[in-house]
């Protein structure tokens, strides 16, 4: 992506155990980046996503993405990297938020 265009330039990381990988960490320190996954990329339809809700039930990622007015799903998150094409894409212009009500 173009950092300059919010519209190309978006993704999301996974960290996989992260109490213990953040428990891990010296003051100071950071996160490996082999520590975690990314899903970014042109498939993706992410410019600027500006919030997610994760739904640990069906381990799938939703995106409010604002740059182009979506609601994104990525179906098995915990497994996805690179660039992927969401399992569910629903325009929506300024998706600005997301809320999971999962009871």
């Amino acid at each position: 992506g173009d950092a300059a265009d919010a519209n190309t330039d978006g993704g999301f990381q996974i960290t996989q155990d992260f109490a213990a990988k953040l428990a891990a960490i010296n003051d100071g320190g950071s996160l490996a980046l082999s520590e975690q996954t990314r899903v970014a990329g042109s498939l993706t339809e992410m410019g600027n996503p500006i919030d997610v809700a994760y739904d640990h039930k069906t381990k799938t990622v939703f995106i409010a993405e604002i740059g182009n007015g979506k609601v994104l799903s990525f179906s098995d998150a915990l497994n996805a990297s690179g660039n992927v094409a969401p399992a569910v894409s629903n325009d929506l212009a300024s998706a600005a938020s997301i809320y999971l009500y999962n009871n």
